[in-house]
């Protein structure tokens, strides 16, 4: 938890999440799947670490999620890790209520999106890839959403940038370099990001946009894809990393 994304971090949260949900799926030709059911969440925040300037909830915040979704995935991406060719697209509406001890029963929607696009020209690879998350209705104490960390608002930590809404546009380049025992080749990347989080669907697009950047070794293992680099943000300055997964 920050206070202030340009801030010194002032709390340090634990949350968990236990889903259950029944669902009737469409496969739509070769493309992707549509998903409609009925989902039961149940959510848990608890406070580990705080500083004095901290003012948000101290105790364990526990609350239940309950209603409908529909979702869809179609993916068309060549490799999952360091594609080259393809899209991919993926959405989820919820509806229903939320309840906790505190605050009672509140009506709830939230949607989440996100896309990506890749091609290639040559050994050289662009890429735009885009994320959305919208919350209605009865709000969380600590914001459902968050940006940051390596391509996801690169220089900034991890939900350093939060809130019940957020927007982000990620454009990268990646080019194979070399080949590697035991892995899909060596790249050189890079990408720039621009992205935001509101407190309220109406205030979205306000306010300058944050922006991070990365430069970075990347290559497909056993493990996993594995990144190596430097994060730069105008806001925090820049950051040596070294990343294991997908962003």
């Amino acid at each position: 938890v920050y206070d202030d994304p340009e801030g010194e971090q002032s709390a340090e949260i634990e949350r968990r999440r236990r889903t259950v949900a029944l669902d009737l799926g469409l496969t739509w030709r070769e493309l992707g799947e549509f998903r409609l059911g009925l989902i039961n969440e149940g959510w848990r925040d608890e406070l580990d670490l705080s500083v004095s300037s901290y003012s948000g909830p101290v105790n364990t915040t526990r609350w239940i999620e309950q209603g409908w979704h529909l979702s869809a995935v179609f993916d068309q991406l060549d490799h999952a890790n360091f594609p080259t060719h393809g899209w991919r697209v993926e959405t989820n509406w919820m509806q229903g209520h939320s309840s906790d001890t505190a605050a009672g029963r509140g009506q709830l929607r939230h949607f989440e999106g996100q896309f990506q696009v890749a091609n290639t020209w040559g050994v050289h690879t662009l890429s735009a890839y885009g994320r959305l998350g919208l919350s209605y209705g009865a709000q969380l104490d600590t914001p459902r959403y968050g940006l940051g960390g390596f391509m996801q608002l690169s220089g900034y930590e991890p939900f350093q940038v939060s809130g019940a809404q957020v927007g982000l546009l990620r454009l990268g380049y990646q080019m194979r370099v070399r080949e590697l025992p035991l892995t899909r080749g060596l790249v050189v990347g890079g990408s720039l990001e621009a992205g935001n989080a509101w407190r309220r669907p109406a205030d979205m697009g306000s306010g300058r946009p944050r922006t991070g950047s990365s430069l970075y070794l990347g290559a497909d293992t056993a493990l996993g894809p594995v990144y190596s680099g430097l994060m730069y943000s105008p806001q925090v300055g820049p950051t040596l990393f070294i990343f294991v997964g997908r962003p």
